[in-house]
């Protein structure tokens, strides 16, 4: 899934969009943030609130207790360190009134060939990581979508997350946006993302992005009994879907 590397001629760290937040600063004024490319210096920072704060809010770790089993806890990270060295995934940073620099959120972008391989069970170990996996897995592999949507790369969001203090400021809509910058100097033209939750499927519509194909939790368990994440009906999360945007239309 990783063995794309980001073409030299990219400019490399990139600030791809500068924006005002919703607040209002205590000094009257509109915060400002913006969105760049992930460097090195903030990788394992961002690791950091992958597992304190993505798996805990995000509704398929959550109710799988994935944070409760180690090895699947590794098994992501692993994964996730291994995308983020692809050096596409963006960062939304902001400065205080002394100048320091703060993270907001982030959006770990992976891009993937139409030869990649989608299987993640393969390279997962913990029992919960082979459980999730499954279902992204089984939900990937519903259509071809490179057939389908006539590609043979497409740029894929693999954790979008905003700290709990930039909340309700439109970041998330703004870093799934931003996804548009990278991808058009990259070549690439679609963008399909696996959204598990309501959340994220509400923002993700508003950018723009329309349904490839969907699985309800409930159908999950049909495909295998294992595929269970009890309660997360109460979070709002009926499904996961599969969605996508097409550059050139928006």
């Amino acid at each position: 899934m990783t063995t794309w590397t980001r073409p030299t001629t990219l400019e490399f760290p990139k600030v791809w969009v500068t924006f005002e937040g919703k607040g209002v600063t205590s000094s009257g004024t509109k915060q400002k943030f913006w969105i760049q490319d992930v460097t090195d210096d903030y990788k394992e920072e961002i690791i950091h609130y992958i597992i304190t704060g993505y798996l805990k809010d995000t509704p398929i770790y959550r109710y799988s207790k994935f944070t409760d089993d180690p090895q699947s806890v590794e098994d992501y990270v692993t994964m996730w360190r291994k995308i983020l060295d692809q050096n596409v995934s963006l960062i939304c940073l902001t400065q205080d009134g002394r100048g320091q620099t703060s993270v907001v959120g982030f959006n770990i972008y992976a891009v993937l060939h139409k030869n990649a391989n989608r299987n993640l069970v393969e390279i997962m170990k913990g029992r919960v990581s082979k459980m999730v996996a499954g279902t992204q897995s089984h939900i990937w592999n519903i259509k071809d979508i490179f057939t389908e949507l006539n590609i043979d790369f497409n740029i894929t969001s693999w954790g979008l997350y905003v700290l709990p203090e930039f909340r309700l400021q439109g970041i998330a809509y703004e870093l799934l946006k931003a996804g548009r910058e990278i991808a058009v100097a990259l070549g690439i033209n679609v963008s399909v993302t696996l959204f598990t939750s309501f959340g994220g499927q509400s923002v993700a519509e508003r950018v723009g992005f329309r349904d490839i194909t969907k699985c309800s939790f409930e159908d999950f368990e049909r495909v295998n009994p294992l595929f269970k994440f009890p309660g997360i009906e109460a979070d709002s999360s009926k499904a996961m879907r599969l969605m996508y945007i097409r550059y050139s239309d928006s």
